[in-house]
């Protein structure tokens, strides 16, 4: 029996974000997107990802992420940053999870994701679960992508 895809959650109000990050990963998870708090709100009540790749263009990220995970469920998170953004404290950011910053390298970013997303199956409910193994920091850039290669 195969796993079942991962869901990840991108949340982030940029629609060229969502378009190339959709033609990236739809070929390997259920993909969702959300450009504002109340629409991502509205998706995790009715399926909960695996992992939430959040924008650092919202205020109050670790606010957010505490609002849409609530106090029962730990989601991964992967933070998207642009290092040139005026706040934006890389340091703090990673308390959430891996920050990526853009410009986004495809298939390290591809792979970042897909490792996160798998580090959520753990077997039974409840179940320990391991630490990610991925860094802290990760530098990449954003190539274009074709539609259906996810390359």
């Amino acid at each position: 029996m195969s796993k079942p895809e991962p869901v990840v959650l991108l949340v982030a109000r940029d629609g060229l974000t969502h378009k190339l990050l959709t033609a990236l990963l739809q070929d390997e998870c259920t993909f969702l997107g959300a450009r504002t708090v109340a629409a991502a709100l509205q998706l995790v009540r009715g399926r909960a990802p695996d992992v939430v790749l959040l924008d650092d263009s919202f205020e109050d990220l670790p606010g957010l992420m505490t609002t849409l995970t609530g106090q029962s469920r730990t989601i991964r998170t992967i933070v998207l940053a642009q290092p040139n953004r005026p706040g934006t404290r890389l340091a703090q950011l990673a308390v959430l999870g891996p920050v990526v910053t853009k410009p986004i390298d495809n298939i390290a970013f591809k792979s970042l994701v897909l490792s996160t997303a798998h580090l959520t199956d753990a077997g039974e409910v409840g179940a320990e679960q391991p630490t990610p193994s991925v860094p802290s920091y990760v530098t990449t850039r954003v190539l274009p992508v074709e539609r259906g290669t996810g390359k």
